[in-house]
């Protein structure tokens, strides 16, 4: 049986109050929420998971990966293909189109985009 953990990503985290708004309401209906503001932190706990995972293939632990678009996308190339990692969700505030992400993505099948409305 797996866990499944949800891994928030985002440099601003604790400097919105919307972004605070929704720690708490997900800490309501999910178990395990990490959160993270510093990329290479968040990349370390997942390459952990993937080692812990090797070792404890009973109750393996996969991945939800939120990340903001205003992060560096270069975090999905190093974690897209890890088997701890089920799917990446990208979120942004705005329904605008942006060619240069889109078109980012399109090489990606377990990555998604979100508009703001997490919840």
């Amino acid at each position: 049986m797996d866990n499944l953990t949800l891994v928030w990503l985002d440099t601003e985290m604790n400097n919105r109050s919307e972004n605070i708004d929704i720690q708490i309401r997900l800490k309501n209906v999910i178990n395990y929420l990490r959160i993270f503001d510093q990329v290479e932190a968040c990349e370390q706990y997942i390459e952990r998971v993937g080692e812990i995972n090797t070792i404890n293939k009973i109750n393996e632990e996969k991945l939800l990966l939120v990340i903001s678009t205003t992060l560096p996308l270069t975090i999905i190339s190093h974690v897209r293909d890890l088997p701890q990692v089920k799917d990446i969700y990208i979120y942004r505030k705005s329904k605008t189109h942006d060619t240069t992400i889109q078109e980012f993505l399109k090489n990606y099948t377990k990555v998604y985009m979100q508009y703001y409305n997490i919840l």
